[in-house]
């Protein structure tokens, strides 16, 4: 009983840890003074709450099923590898954050030549690689190892930190969508987030095996949404009327 109460403690640690950071929505006058706009209606605010909430469930989404699919001495060895890799993944927030705020600055503009989105695509990828090499390399020390995350296991840990790459860019997308203020878009991840809790149980589910299936997840997010966002793009150009002679 005591075992199931320290790993039911441990997991409760790791989701409090990698809680994400709200985006902020303060803009500056023209005196530099910070300005608050009003809020907009509940029903205007909730397709982009629903998406940012479900964009934050798929990428803790392992952990929270391990909750309910491992035993008590597993789902603490899960927790305590997901520490590290779920860390990483939020350190990478400010970026998104201020990728964010610039997108939606030169949306409200009509900025369409800028290069923000693709610099911070390429920044967060590169911390969230080097952030994933660091880590891997000094698995002895940091995952397991006497200064290091107790119970944590150097195989489901890699694995997991693998999951991360493809979670970053889906999330970079994902706000980059809600900041052109598409916030339908991320709401297309939701039958990939319902399949991945209905066929994450079937068969022998082990810590290597819910660590494996994460990044299955992962993967085939990113595959899906990029044929959905094509196809929704392909539709709404065909719908467009073609421009006549002046």
């Amino acid at each position: 009983m005591l075992e199931k109460f320290k790993s039911r403690k441990l997991f409760m640690a790791v989701i409090i840890r990698s809680a994400a950071a709200p985006i902020a929505t303060s803009t500056r006058g023209s005196d530099g003074a910070a300005a608050v706009s009003s809020l907009p209606p509940l029903r205007a605010m909730l397709p982009f709450g629903m998406g940012h909430v479900l964009l934050i469930a798929a990428c803790y989404l392992d952990v929270m099923m391990a909750y309910f699919l491992l035993d008590g001495p597993a789902l603490g060895v899960y927790a305590a590898s997901a520490v590290l890799p779920k860390t990483l993944l939020t350190l990478t927030m400010p970026m998104l954050q201020v990728t964010y705020r610039v997108t939606l600055d030169a949306h409200a503009r009509g900025d369409r030549s800028s290069g923000t989105p693709a610099r911070g695509m390429a920044i967060t990828l590169l911390v969230a690689l080097v952030g994933a090499a660091v880590i891997a390399l000094g698995s002895d020390i940091l995952c397991g190892g006497p200064f290091g995350v107790r119970r944590c296991q150097p195989g489901p840990m890699t694995t997991m930190l693998l999951a991360i790459l493809p979670f970053c860019a889906l999330r970079l997308v994902l706000i980059l969508q809600l900041a052109r203020h598409r916030d339908w878009y991320p709401l297309a991840l939701a039958p990939a987030v319902v399949a991945f809790v209905l066929l994450a149980p079937f068969g022998t589910v082990s810590i290597e095996g819910l660590a494996d299936r994460f990044l299955i997840f992962g993967l085939a997010s990113v595959v899906y949404y990029t044929a959905v966002s094509l196809a929704v793009y392909l539709w709404s150009s065909r719908r467009q009327p073609p421009l006549g002679p002046a």
